[in-house]
């Protein structure tokens, strides 16, 4: 009896091991599941290039189960989306089947794979005759059924918005940038000028590029600036025409400059998109406007004198309002035509003595920060400071920054700065003067 109860021990043992030993790893695992990957409201863009245009849509394998799976994407019935509509408060309208076709609808996972896609190919034109298409909600409503597997009701849907777009080729820079040159370093300068285009590309398209004095005219009215035109001998632009090629979505243009073929000065190469061989012009980025600025050297200003002046403030302004500060080298000190106990008419002048002739070829003139007093004048040079030649004219721009104006190149030792208007006359200032040339 005692060895029955033995072995009855030893079976029951044994069996309670085999039995807690079973394999219980598939009891946490996630249930296999599809749904659409981009579900719910999708825009997309479509560019209306004279043919079909192709978007793919697919569904995803979620789960741990290492399982193969079917499923379909279908556009929703007339029925079946009024359904949806009533049930969601939503007001899709469904694009007519005349504006697209469907590559197949079956998808096929296997036990690796995890995503699946059809191919639709909308018809730009087509949807575009769609007469309240911009009024309306027009989608084309895809819904995922008939799965081998559980689909995910929350992902179930994607309503594909067409959003038509007419192809246009562009410049992928555009605006004004300025590049400052000098005598020292390479004598010519290179600058990149990107072209662009956002649709897939199957053409070989030609584009011309030209410089359009217009653009230039525009910027010095707007800015009140005094740019010239970079002349035609000091530039190349290569290569003109450039042709973005079939498969690319952009291509770039060199612009090479030769600073030897060029004046000190300020200019500007306005350059302009002027044609393409397909599609449109984006008129909102067909121009770029190159800024060079050639400046010959600072000349040292630490002996110079103001030795004549029309008027400056000599009590009002504090420590400030002398004329002696436009040589002090300090951007936060100014010089104010004289306002309290009598007033300094307009014009104002300002005569610096350079202790010796130069060679000068431009004038920086630098506005009393945050003030837009001084508007406009005349540059004017002397050797013995009786007879004056006028070199130049300036208009100042409203920025705190030094403004450079280039004048006719010229040998004299006396710098008259003559201010004929004042945007709040007869009141004039000035922080700083700076001469570049040769000594």
């Amino acid at each position: 009896m005692k060895t029955k109860n033995i072995l009855f021990g030893l079976l029951f043992v044994l069996g309670f091991g085999a039995s807690s030993c079973e394999d219980k790893s598939d009891d946490n695992l996630t249930e296999t599941k599809v749904y659409i990957s981009k579900s719910g409201d999708i825009s997309v863009n479509v560019y209306n290039v004279g043919e079909d245009v192709t978007y793919k849509i697919g569904a995803y394998k979620s789960g741990a189960f290492n399982n193969s799976a079917t499923a379909e994407l279908t556009v929703l019935s007339d029925a079946e989306l009024a359904l949806y509509n009533q049930t969601n408060s939503t007001d899709y309208k469904a694009i007519p089947a005349t504006c697209y076709t469907i590559d197949g609808s079956k998808l096929a996972f296997s036990k690796e794979e995890k995503n699946a896609y059809i191919t639709i190919n909308f018809k730009p034109e087509s949807i575009l005759s769609i007469p309240d298409y911009k009024t309306s909600n027009y989608v084309l409503p895809i819904q995922l059924s008939d799965a081998s597997v559980t689909i995910n009701e929350d992902k179930k849907y994607s309503f594909i918005k067409p959003n038509v777009l007419e192809p246009t080729i562009y410049l992928a820079k555009t605006g004004f940038s300025n590049t400052v040159i000098d005598d020292g370093g390479e004598a010519t300068i290179e600058l990149d000028l990107p072209l662009a285009l956002d649709f897939e590309n199957k053409w070989d398209i030609n584009c011309s590029l030209q410089a359009n004095q217009d653009l230039l005219d525009s910027y010095n009215t707007a800015q009140g600036t005094s740019y010239k035109l970079l002349p035609v001998q000091a530039y190349t632009i290569d290569p003109n025409p450039v042709t973005i090629a079939s498969g690319k979505k952009g291509a770039t243009v060199k612009i090479q400059i030769n600073r030897d073929k060029l004046d000190y000065g300020d200019y500007i190469l306005p350059v302009q998109l002027a044609s393409v061989s397909k599609f449109n012009i984006a008129s909102d980025s067909d121009n770029c406007l190159f800024g060079v600025s050639y400046q010959a050297k600072k000349l040292s200003k630490l002996t110079w004198k103001v030795v004549d002046f029309s008027s400056e403030e000599a009590s009002g302004e504090g420590a400030n309002g002398f004329a002696s500060l436009i040589l002090d080298g300090n951007t936060s000190t100014f010089w104010h035509s004289q306002w309290a106990n009598g007033t300094g008419q307009l014009p104002h002048h300002l005569t610096i003595d350079m202790q010796k002739e130069v060679i000068v070829v431009q004038v920086d003139l630098t506005r009393r920060t945050n003030n837009t007093d001084t508007k406009a004048g005349n540059f004017y040079i002397s050797s013995d400071k009786s007879n004056w030649t006028k070199v130049g004219s300036f208009l100042m721009a409203k920025t705190n920054d030094a403004q450079p104006f280039a004048v006719t190149k010229s040998k004299g030792r006396y710098l008259k700065i003559e201010i004929t208007e004042s945007n709040r006359a007869p009141f004039a200032n000035m922080a700083e003067v700076d001469v570049r040339g040769i000594e």
